[in-house]
């Protein structure tokens, strides 16, 4: 990928202790010093602490960033705001716009207006981890629930791996630790013609132990996209991971209460119970599970 002007620039920052001069990067980059100035007050405006001195430009340490030049070649595909109403929302826009595209991940500091599942206001103070990511499958529709089940898993895994502590997988796509939900997945769609045209996917992670942002957002898009790529291994995934299958279960269904032995997990993600013969269904989208 092409590294623009700015780009070149910070990364020339990052590797000083002291300042730089305007004059010095005028020379190194073969640009202006008008030009310098200007990609300066550009990374200073993206959310960059750089200071301006008599003897030119220091980048002041800034840990666990979320500004697209921190994801590496993956730069051009963040879309960063400090605070949002929803990632949700936004990246839903830049789809209908023609902007977004496969890959393209929203995210932000703080949502005013984030969503759980059951259509409350989902908190996300700063800390936490809020992004969309946009996907283009064009695969048939039956597999739209498979897409929320290898986010929860990619979830799942990266927790695991970064953070290194316990974290369950609760039906249908929520992470718990220590009895309290850590996360949760949402999605949304369009399809055409049978087939999945796009589809945006929307991921909250509380703060926990003092969350590394930065490096979990990077492997939970690795792994989601591993995940994916081999769309047909997922189900047996997450029936693996979920791991309820013959057991005993209750779940909310439309406000009723059902309980049975778990039959099975479709590729809708619903769920088969087996209550004294008698079969009864639990749905993704109105029903929920009583006991996590």
């Amino acid at each position: 990928m092409k590294v623009n002007n700015k780009e070149k620039i910070l990364n020339i920052l990052k590797k000083q202790t002291e300042p730089i001069s305007g004059e010095y990067l005028s020379t190194i980059l073969g640009i202006s010093r008008t030009a310098i100035w200007k990609n300066i007050n550009s990374l200073k405006n993206s959310g960059y602490n750089i200071s301006t001195t008599t003897t030119g430009y220091l980048l002041n340490i800034q840990e666990d960033l979320l500004l697209p030049f921190e994801f590496d070649n993956d730069s051009n595909l963040y879309i960063y705001k400090e605070n949002s109403d929803s990632t949700m929302r936004i990246a839903e826009e830049l789809i209908k716009k023609g902007v977004a595209s496969h890959g393209s991940t929203v995210v932000c500091e703080t949502q005013d207006s984030g969503i759980s599942k059951n259509g409350e206001n989902f908190q996300s103070p700063k800390g936490g981890l809020y992004f969309s990511i946009v996907i283009t499958p064009q695969t048939p529709t039956i597999y739209l629930n498979l897409y929320p089940m290898a986010a929860a898993l990619a979830v799942n895994k990266g927790i695991n791996q970064i953070l290194n502590i316990p974290c369950n997988l609760v039906w249908p796509f929520e992470n718990w630790s220590d009895n309290l939900k850590v996360s949760g997945v949402l999605h949304e769609f369009e399809t055409k013609e049978n087939k999945i045209k796009w589809m945006n996917i929307g991921i909250g992670i509380k703060n926990i132990d003092n969350l590394p942002r930065q490096k979990l957002l990077k492997q939970i898009r690795k792994i989601f996209f591993e995940y994916i790529e081999n769309i047909d291994n997922v189900l047996e995934k997450y029936t693996n991971l979920l791991n309820i299958s013959g057991y005993y279960k209750r779940f909310i269904v439309e406000n009723i209460k059902i309980e049975g032995k778990v039959e099975s997990i479709d590729l809708f993600g619903t769920i088969t119970l087996n209550h004294m013969n008698q079969r009864c269904y639990a749905y993704i989208g109105n029903s929920s599970m009583e006991e996590k």
